[in-house]
């Protein structure tokens, strides 16, 4: 879980990106990535000193350590679970209140069991205090802080990411935007022309041939900016990577294809750069080897060269549908 922190900082650089342009925007959102990758290294070292010094200074003590971070956590979660499920402190009130005799039976009795778990794991806390080192319980009080960091730094960069890869979407956006009103300009610019010059051409081609037709050629057109039809390849357009085993598994890459592409190999987005299953972009297809359109490679190619991009930089290459893969 995000702390209010980490939520306050992702909601101001989402802020950010719509107050700035996308080039802007993009820049901004690696600087934060890089900062919260260098924040999880520096937290991760720290607990591995940590670490390392608890083992070192109190040799045999790992397993004590457990017991104690085991029971400290016990103790939290039982005061939780205490407090979520207490209910009414007077049944009698209840009662009188006219609510079902077994449901106030069943809430009381159910807090009572909850408050008596919590002293049971305080006691067992206390206990394991008072037989150890006072610095071995003050280290690993420390390091379970450090532990709670360490999650928080990981939740942060994993925002950062998904920040990273949304502005990377924006400044492509952008950018053909840009490219498609040039054209729109370009071919403006052209009508207007043939429009000037058509009616000057056919009064001269009848003041010095009168009889001969004039034959005008078609206009040329455009080839369409993205190219959507699909000819799939039987063979991978180069050879595939060695993907070492582990990971996630094949059910959670199923449920990334169908959050991405409906599980269709060959699809194209409406703009024609998102391709495949995985909706790779030209660029990132080939920053993993692949050659030609992704939407024509073979499904094994493409599910090789995803777990490739996978073992690269995460799952903050898909930040919508990313989450199916942890």
């Amino acid at each position: 879980m995000l702390g209010l922190g980490v939520m306050a900082t992702a909601a101001s650089a989402g802020q950010a990106q719509e107050q700035t342009s996308a080039p802007d925007a993009l820049a901004n959102a690696r600087q934060a990535r890089s900062a919260a990758e260098r924040r999880l290294a520096e937290l991760t070292a720290e607990l591995d000193r940590l670490s390392a010094e608890v083992d070192a200074r109190f040799a045999g003590a790992a397993e004590l350590a457990a017991d104690l971070e085991h029971a400290r956590g016990q103790m939290r979660r039982s005061a939780i679970a205490a407090f979520v499920g207490g209910g009414s402190e007077h049944a009698g009130i209840d009662l009188l209140a006219g609510e079902d005799l077994a449901e106030v039976s069943r809430r009381h009795t159910f807090a009572s069991s909850r408050t008596s778990d919590w002293a049971a794991a305080a006691d067992r806390f206390a206990e394991l205090k008072e037989a150890n080192d006072p610095e071995l319980v003050a280290l690993t009080e420390r390091r379970e802080l450090l532990n709670s960091r360490v999650a928080e730094a990981r939740d942060a960069l994993f925002q950062a990411g998904a920040h990273e890869a949304d502005a990377e979407r924006a400044v492509v956006a952008e950018a053909e935007a840009r490219a498609a009103r040039r054209e729109a300009e370009r071919q403006a610019a052209a009508e207007a022309a043939r429009a000037t010059t058509a009616p000057r051409a056919a009064s001269g081609a009848q003041r010095s041939a009168p009889t001969t037709a004039v034959v005008a050629s078609p206009a040329s057109t455009s080839p369409p900016r993205g190219r959507t039809e699909v000819v799939p390849l039987t063979e991978p357009s180069a050879p595939l990577p060695e993907i070492p085993p582990g990971g996630p598994s094949e059910e959670q890459w199923a449920a990334l294809r169908r959050c991405e592409s409906g599980g269709n190999y060959r699809i194209v987005s409406s703009s024609g750069r998102y391709r495949g299953a995985y909706q790779f972009n030209q660029q990132t297809w080939e920053s993993v080897g692949g050659r030609g359109d992704p939407a024509a490679a073979l499904p094994a190619e493409q599910d090789a060269r995803a777990k490739l991009l996978y073992l690269r930089r995460g799952a903050r290459s898909w930040p919508h549908c990313g989450s199916a893969l942890r």
